[in-house]
Parts: C-alpha cells; structure tokens; sequence
C-alpha cells in the first residue's frame, strides 16, 4: 500500500468531524472519482451489470442524492484506502456526470469487513478481499460449518448474516485446504463434501481416514465390502439418474454424515438399505466447541 495522498474535491465542503473521522458533501465529477478509485487497493470483483445499471440511472437523470456514502479507511501506516462506492464512481467516469455524495474518511481498516451496501457483500467477495482461494465454495462451507455447530440442520432454511458466516471462515483457514482436494464431485454437494473432509482431517484429527471417505465419493469405489460411505453414495447417483429423489439441505446434511459416522467405525451396509435419518445425528469424534 502506497497511496497516501490527502482526498481534496475541486470545491472545499463544509466539514463536519468526529475525531478522527471527516463528513462533508462532495460533487463527485469524473476527474475525482478517478482519484477515489486509485485508493482501491483492495476490493471485491466489479460487476459490469451493477455498473451499467448505475451508468444508466445517471445518464437517464433519474440517480438521485439517497445520502449513501463513499467511504474512505486510513491504515496505520498513513495509507488512505477507498472501502466503499467504486460502482458508483466507476458508474461516473463512464457518463460522465457529477453526482453529489456524502463522503465519509478517516474510518478504521476493520470497516469494510462489515460493509453490505446496495450490492451487498458476500461471503465470497470477503474471500476475494482478503486472497482467501476457494471463496465461492467457502461461502457455502460456512453454513454447512454453522449448521453442524447448532446441530439444527432446519436452521439451513434460515439465513446466517455473511459477517458470522465469514468469521467461521477465517477461524478455519484450513478448510480453503480440503474446498481444493475435494474439487468437483458432480451432483455431491462438494462444498459439503470438503466440510466433512475438513472435520475429520484437521478437527478430528485423522487425515488419512478423512481421504479414504473423500476417495470413495472422488471415484466412486468402496473402501471396503459394502462400505456405508458408497451406499450413500450410490444412492444419491440413482436418485439424480432417476430423478426419484430431491435432496434438500439438511437431508444431504444428515445423509452425509451418517455415511460418515458408519464409515468411520467399518459398519456394512447394502447399498439398496441405506437410510437417512429424519433427525439430526451427531458426528462421531466431533465436539460442536470444536467449531
């Protein structure tokens, strides 16, 4: 980070201040909101879609001053980093038409972690933010995550705020890990694949056995004669070919990990017997404070 220099408009606003944080009302032209956007260091993607919508609100006349802000963070090392609005600006330099804002400066860094403004943040554009590898499949690992530490998988249906969600991220920098090994399973649900991989690898503690349930998903063989892990398997294959079946989260939830938990102890079972539980079931060998 090398960008330091003072964010002066063309016009000096009023300022308002609270400590160290400035307020003022600045008419944004195209030559400021190129200067704001050479304090995006570190960012979530654009999105062309969200930028063309903004593009067309301005140049129809119909943008109008809501007091949404632009925000800017000061780094300890002096560094000025633009957080919040590079839509917005990007929006203005491609019409080519001022637009009054509110612009905020002088926040702390931690800030735009908590961002979630019109196009709201996701769990994974905070990956991107943070050049955490995976973070699509992150975002969907962290409900899986978040589901098995309540032990309510109904709470599925239910939303988790994308700051909790990317918390449990962040305590689990080793689940990135197992979202790589575990790729792309076909109609598997990979991302609650690599979470069961990540439990019983790094929470557990046993790496190989945590391989040995992942291969028999990767490659569709038995670890062992009637292995529960490839019934649950076979099962969900028969179900998408015939389309008997849908699987909704928490079904897939539970089925998974009662493959697991029967897995782990060598219990056989036919392929044609397989059951899911209708209710939650513990995984063997995991505390919920694990996670």
């Amino acid at each position: 980070m090398t960008k330091t220099a003072q964010i002066i408009p063309m016009q000096q606003p009023q300022i308002l201040k609270h400590g160290k944080i400035e307020i003022k009302i600045v008419l944004v032209t195209a030559k400021i909101a190129l200067e704001f956007l050479t304090h995006n260091i570190a960012n979530r993607n654009k999105s062309l879609r969200i930028i063309g919508k903004y593009v067309a609100d301005m140049a129809s006349l119909a943008w109008l001053f809501t007091g949404d802000t632009l925000k800017f963070c000061t780094h300890d090392d002096g560094t000025i980093e633009f957080i919040d609005g590079q839509h917005r600006m990007e929006a203005i330099v491609k019409s080519g038409i001022a637009q009054e804002f509110l612009v905020i400066s002088g926040l702390a860094p931690e800030c735009k972690d908590v961002l979630d403004g019109g196009y709201s943040r996701t769990v994974a554009d905070m990956c991107h933010i943070h050049g955490i590898a995976y973070g699509a499949r992150l975002q969907a690992a962290s409900r899986w995550l978040w589901a098995i530490k309540w032990g309510n998988y109904s709470c599925l249906k239910q939303a988790i705020s994308n700051q909790a969600a990317f918390g449990l991220v962040l305590k689990h920098p080793k689940l990135a890990t197992s979202m790589q090994v575990t790729g792309q399973c076909a109609q598997l649900r990979s991302s609650l694949l690599g979470t069961m991989h990540y439990i019983v690898s790094d929470l557990i503690g046993d790496a190989e056995l945590a391989d040995r349930f992942l291969t028999v998903f990767k490659t569709g063989a038995p670890a062992y004669r009637n292995d529960a892990a490839h019934a649950f398997f076979m099962l969900q294959v028969r179900a998408f070919q015939q389309k008997t079946h849908i699987f909704t989260r928490p079904t897939i939830l539970r089925g998974y990990i009662q493959a697991w938990n029967m897995h782990a102890t060598g219990e056989t079972i036919a392929a044609k017997d397989f059951r899911i539980p209708e209710t939650d079931v513990e995984i063997v060998g995991l505390s919920r404070g694990m996670i």
